[in-house]
């Protein structure tokens, strides 16, 4: 039987993990039966798709009321049997655009754990999810949304996100990719990989990191992203003295041989959904810290593949950041339990595979 036509609908193939999701699976799937529509900016990820042969294209948001007739134009020329919107905004526009078109199947991915917004915005795109099959990537995304789930329409499903396992099959040992990197052998390294906003806790994680230096001189914390607020965190690293001790590295493109030289990788986000990132640490093989939000505790087994932590408890996280620290045996132990869970459970082909079902069940009607 042949696959599917999908079109994903996202914001933006910038780099982050809802868009590195939807690049491995318009990869996994082929050009021929996948292409993206981007609402803001095509983005790294975008433009390496389209290197690939795939059809990335620009809908705009300026001006905003006439995004639904690029997207409906878009829509006509390719015809798809699906379309895969990602988030709120994106289905707004793509929903709209697919009613106007008519008989395309809708589905929308909530990615995070925000709930839908008290807006007239918010209010239409309700309106137009009456027919839209809902997937929600963990069970707090799916109760958020469950103010859309109407009496007659399609269930809300939770399929979890999935990586691909290539870049961590075989990886550098961590001393080796420490010297690649010219990075310190006996270093504690600390390491978050995030865009640099306000909810991912980067301050928080500077003001716990500031007493672990004290317990721990060897300690460095790695910041691997970019963002809105990477002013504010490199003026706290500098209060706080820790300019010797913390590499701001911007957007990288070598995130595996990054992962492969920490010790344990730290994510203390205010909110979340399944952080693409944190499904790549413990491929790595390293443990991991958490707060207890979105679907990371469904992933992290607390004391078993790392700690889970309240998201605001700073002594909770600097707990749990210095046992990892006095105890290596116990990190490397946690590191390869996290590794196994995530080859087990969380790669990108089961998860494509769930989504391929799903898609075939919309098309006949089930």
């Amino acid at each position: 039987m042949a696959k599917p036509r999908v079109i994903h609908v996202v914001e933006s193939l910038e780099v982050g993990g809802a868009e590195k999701l939807v690049s491995d699976f318009a990869v996994g799937r082929g050009s021929n039966e996948t292409s993206v529509i981007c609402l803001e900016l095509v983005g790294a990820l975008g433009e390496s798709l389209r290197a690939q042969g795939f059809r990335v294209d620009l809908a705009g948001l300026e001006p905003k009321w006439k995004t639904i007739g690029r997207v409906r134009e878009f829509l006509k020329r390719d015809r798809p049997d699906i379309l895969h919107c990602h988030n709120f905004a994106a289905h707004l526009y793509g929903a709209a655009a697919a009613r106007l078109t008519g008989g395309i199947r809708v589905l929308m991915t909530k990615h995070g754990a925000l709930p839908p917004p008290a807006t007239f915005a918010g209010t239409l795109n309700a309106w137009l999810a009456r027919s839209t099959q809902i997937v929600a990537v963990s069970s707090e995304a799916a109760r958020v949304m469950k103010p859309w789930e109407h009496p007659g329409g399609p269930p809300i499903l939770q399929i979890s996100n999935g990586i691909s396992l290539a870049p961590y099959r075989d990886p550098p040992r961590r001393d080796e990719a420490r010297r690649r990197l010219g990075w310190p052998a006996g270093a504690f390294l600390i390491g978050i990989v995030a865009r640099i906003t306000p909810i991912k806790g980067h301050l928080r994680l500077l003001d716990v990191f500031a007493k672990i230096v004290r317990r721990v001189p060897r300690a460095i914390l790695v910041i691997a992203g970019d963002g809105s607020a990477r002013g504010a965190v490199e003026a706290q690293i500098a209060k706080l003295g820790l300019e010797q001790n913390v590499y701001v590295l911007g957007e990288r493109r070598d995130i595996p041989l990054i992962l492969a030289a920490l010790d344990v990788f730290c994510l203390p986000s205010e909110t979340e959904g399944m952080p693409i990132t944190l499904l790549e640490a413990m491929a790595a093989g390293r443990p991991v810290v958490v707060s207890a939000v979105g679907a990371m505790p469904e992933v992290v087994t607390d004391g078993v593949s790392g700690f889970v932590a309240p998201p605001f408890d700073a002594a909770a996280f600097e707990r749990a950041l210095v046992e990892l620290a006095d105890h290596p045996e116990e990190a490397e132990r946690m590191g390869q339990a996290g590794r196994d869970r995530v080859f087990r459970d969380f790669n990108a082909e089961t998860a494509l595979e769930n989504y391929e079902a799903l898609y075939r069940r919309m098309l006949n009607g089930k």
